[in-house]
């Protein structure tokens, strides 16, 4: 395993939202990304037409709150994302990632920078937010090794 928080910030400085779109990423991500992407990035670049729902209220603003707290740890050389995060703060996309709990990273974009950072994903925060993504795909089409 090998560090990855040089942009753990970009997690816990989430801005105040509106909304979450809870997206089911699969392998044919990378394929539909725009030209020049290139690394994990295109996991969530690719995934414009992804399963997805969109959760607003309480429990967005939950999956705000456990997303700040996500701490920070490593992250392994594997990347199998099944969860994309987009969060829109009014008419503007703030955050969106692509979040694994097997290998604990998260590739995204705030705004226009793009950051890479590991998590716990062992940690009490980083299983709620799972389970409560879980939750809310509940009836989404699955990649068949999810």
């Amino acid at each position: 395993m090998q560090p990855m928080n040089h942009g753990h910030h970009h997690i816990s400085s989430l801005p105040e939202i509106d909304a979450v779109d809870v997206l089911v990423l699969d392998d044919t991500m990378p394929e539909k990304a725009p030209s020049g992407v290139t690394g994990m990035y295109v996991y969530i670049l690719g995934a414009a037409d992804a399963p997805h729902v969109r959760v607003v209220g309480t429990q967005a603003l939950h999956i705000a709150t456990l997303w700040r707290r996500l701490p920070p740890g490593d992250e392994a050389a594997c990347h199998e994302p099944p969860f994309g995060l987009r969060v829109h703060a009014g008419d503007i996309i703030a955050l969106q990632a692509s979040v694994c709990w097997m290998c604990s990273n998260i590739y995204g974009y705030r705004g226009s920078q793009q950051f890479d950072a590991g998590f716990d994903a062992r940690s009490a925060e980083a299983q709620e937010l799972l389970s409560l993504l879980e939750q809310v795909t509940h009836g989404l089409p699955r990649p068949a090794a999810y």
